[in-house]
């Protein structure tokens, strides 16, 4: 049997050199991946850093708690004039030229701006004692304006600091070169005859790296999306059918020429989600916004 697997895995080796050897263009960026459902740049609108929110009472805008939002950077705004026209629908106030009207917002000391997907149905009116009486949140609380976007309508907040909650993320990457810091991951044989790496990883929004992002999310289990991003591979041809690239044995620790699984380097059990609320300097040590760049 010794012999059988000796023999498998150097034709193995030489068929995948020979791919290799044809397919130097390669690059991680080329290879399809499936929608796993995580967090990517489209999630995004204003190139933020996604946070929690919790502990709001403030009416209406108490909606927001346990979501997440995209904090945003900046101490004011451009609010579009708006009115109802006679069939209760929302229009916007445009200036003899056809441009909006406009009106700046500030942010009040204490408060930040989000986008969130979250439509708190603040209203022009409420009933007090019987009577209809314009509403007013209190002060620093702001809707702002919203946003359509290929995921849907975003809604910039203004809500105190103390209530958000910036959050760690961690990422699903795929890399050539082996990764120093993850929580779980694994090397692949590709059917052009290069290796890649696959890691779940504690993802820093300004990493300068030479990883390839897929998505990210707020906890360090990837283990569902992992085999539905290599079953996606399988079915495409971009990935050896792992079935029949396992081994009847163990030869030299392996068990599959395809796949390797390798051991983390980080312990899932050390991940925090978020820690403390978001205080005024951090936000103005957000020198780079830019979500998911690598």
């Amino acid at each position: 049997m010794a012999v059988y697997e000796n023999v498998f895995a150097k034709e193995f080796s030489n068929m995948m050199n020979d791919r290799k050897s044809v397919n130097t263009g390669f690059s991680i960026k080329d290879i399809p991946c499936p929608n796993l459902g995580l967090i990517t740049a489209d999630d995004y609108v204003a190139g933020g850093k996604l946070a929690f929110v919790k502990g709001i009472d403030e009416p209406f805008f108490s909606d927001l708690n346990n979501t997440n939002v995209e904090v945003v950077k900046g101490r004011s705004f451009k609010k579009r004039l708006s009115y109802f026209d006679e069939n209760g629908k929302t229009q916007f106030r445009k200036e003899k030229d056809g441009q909006g009207m406009t009106t700046e917002i500030t942010v009040e000391k204490g408060f930040v701006a989000v986008y969130s997907s979250i439509n708190i149905h603040l209203p022009n009116k409420v009933e007090v004692n019987g009577e209809k009486k314009n509403y007013n949140p209190t002060k620093g609380y702001r809707f702002v304006d919203f946003m359509d976007t290929d995921k849907g309508r975003k809604y910039l907040y203004l809500i105190p600091m103390q209530y958000v909650y910036p959050m760690e993320l961690c990422g699903l990457v795929i890399s050539l070169n082996k990764h120093r810091a993850y929580y779980k991951g694994c090397k692949v044989a590709l059917t052009n005859g290069h290796y890649v790496y696959v890691y779940s990883i504690p993802y820093k929004y300004r990493e300068n790296t030479g990883y390839y992002l897929i998505g990210a999310k707020p906890s360090p289990d990837f283990d569902k999306e992992m085999n539905q991003l290599l079953d996606y591979w399988m079915k495409n041809n971009i990935l050896f059918d792992l079935n029949m690239t396992a081994l009847e044995s163990n030869y030299k620790g392996n068990v599959n020429l395809g796949i390797v699984d390798i051991p983390g380097t980080c312990m899932a059990s050390d991940y925090i989600k978020f820690t403390n609320a978001m205080k005024s300097e951090e936000l103005e040590e957000y020198d780079d916004f830019s979500a998911f760049s690598g």
